[in-house]
């Protein structure tokens, strides 16, 4: 069974849908996050005014804490995701996930779902055991498995397309993200 990592753009993007209990269905209780990740997406509830993040809670339960070693490795990855005018917490939540998953051992496959397009080359580089998917490979397994309908994926779209959150050709073309969706 696939352990299911989120980052918070992914979580970000289903609360401002209002679809929480949709990506608690997706998941369906295979979820976890770091305490990072669950920091942040505390902290984004507030700034963002999105009361709907609180849910992520729920869904992911209790953070997973890094160890001493864990917390090095954190380090490393986010000094290699770092550029200048970057924040004190930038990049934290996806350095720390992928140092968890790198040093523990997870039965199954671990899926990390992350927007940020620099992961998936990081994870490669230091051969990380992990797959990496985006917000819409989530929603199109939703589709395909059956525990969303293209109606609620295609309405997820319309939003976070007029919120500017969606910077992928194939999702930005109507027609080609109803074909991919079907793929």
């Amino acid at each position: 069974m696939a352990l299911i990592f989120p980052d918070n753009t992914v979580l970000i993007n289903f609360a401002y849908c209002d679809e929480m209990d949709l990506l608690g269905k997706i998941v369906a209780g295979r979820g976890t996050w770091t305490a990072s990740v669950a920091s942040e997406c505390a902290d984004k509830a507030s700034d963002l005014d999105l009361p709907a993040l609180a849910a992520s809670h729920t869904i992911f339960g209790e953070p997973l804490l890094p160890d001493r070693v864990e917390h090095i490795q954190t380090r490393i990855h986010r000094e290699h995701f770092l550029k200048p005018g970057d924040g004190p917490k930038k990049h934290l939540g996806e350095s720390e996930t992928l140092a968890i998953i790198e040093n523990r051992l997870f039965e199954g496959t671990t899926i990390f779902v992350t927007d940020d397009g620099s992961v998936p080359t990081r994870a490669k580089a230091c051969n990380i055991a992990v797959a990496c998917i985006t917000t819409w490979d989530l929603v199109r397994f939703g589709v395909k498995s059956g525990r969303m309908d293209a109606g609620a994926a295609m309405s997820m779209r319309a939003t976070l397309m007029e919120l500017d959150r969606v910077h992928m050709s194939h999702v930005r073309d109507r027609e080609a993200f109803t074909a991919w969706l079907r793929e």
